[in-house]
């Protein structure tokens, strides 16, 4: 499958792709198409986050469009790069089976979360050409991409609780012969199982490591700030340290019902 949109659809609709539980099936979207798709689908929304800049500043904010197109699926990949190696931690304690290849099947669950953004970048394109309020669509922005994170980390969710997965059998089916437990296989090595159910323990722990994966994309995403770009400062491809995204969603929050709370940029 070489068509990026074929190969798109079948991303989304979890139909193929190259990281799989053990005997699931063959790869047919490879690691590399993966990463290709989550940085086009990244540069996509970020173009339209530079659009802002680009609308209120004319031809002076074309450095902040080229900025935001590039930034937005550095942002991704960094937090990515941040996240790996617990993640590949917490998946062999919790006896999943996956290498350190394998475990790259979080571009899958980077791909879903990318292209629900590009999605939404229309509308993004709407809101800006019709308000020219900075901190309005910058919590239209917040919005988005958290949207689309969340779904991302329901989509991880489901496939971690798939292969976290211990057979059981159903009480009123027969039991065949099982094979002995062994160091290579854990569990029964029946090929059929009615019914099966999760290592709770496992999942709960990895459940956890996406919540410190949100965290870890929010603060990035500050750290490589500005995306969108000030209409009243100039342009800069980074700002100075200082707070934390918590505080600056807080502060736009403030600003837009009335109330000076601090600076937010």
């Amino acid at each position: 499958m070489k068509n990026p949109l074929a190969e798109l659809d079948a991303i989304l609709r979890a139909q193929r792709v190259s990281i799989m539980a053990p005997g699931t099936g063959s790869a047919t979207i490879t690691n590399k198409r993966l990463l290709l798709h989550c940085v086009a689908l990244g540069a996509i929304y970020g173009l339209f986050m530079g659009f802002y800049s680009l609308s209120m500043r004319g031809t002076d904010g074309m450095l902040q469009l080229v900025a935001s197109t590039a930034k937005l699926p550095l942002l991704f990949m960094l937090t990515l790069c941040v996240t790996f190696p617990s993640m590949y931690v917490f998946s062999a304690l919790a006896w999943s089976r996956l290498d350190p290849r394998r475990t790259l099947f979080l571009l899958h669950s980077l791909s879903i979360t990318l292209a629900l953004a590009a999605s939404f970048a229309p509308i993004l394109g709407f809101f800006t050409l019709s308000t020219r309020s900075y901190h309005f669509m910058g919590l239209l922005n917040v919005g988005f991409l958290a949207c689309a994170g969340i779904v991302g980390c329901v989509c991880l969710s489901r496939s971690l609780t798939r292969l976290l997965t211990r057979p059981v059998w159903v009480d009123s089916a027969p039991v065949p012969p099982v094979a002995e437990p062994s160091p290579e296989n854990p569990f029964t090595s029946s090929p059929v199982f009615p019914r099966s159910a999760p290592v709770d323990p496992a999942t709960f722990v990895l459940q956890i490591w996406i919540v410190l994966c949100g965290l870890v994309g929010a603060q990035m995403g500050w750290v490589l700030r500005p995306f969108i770009g000030s209409p009243d400062q100039p342009f800069s491809l980074f700002r100075e340290r200082s707070g934390n995204v918590l505080r600056a969603v807080g502060g736009v929050l403030l600003r837009l019902i009335g109330v000076d709370g601090g600076s937010g940029r």
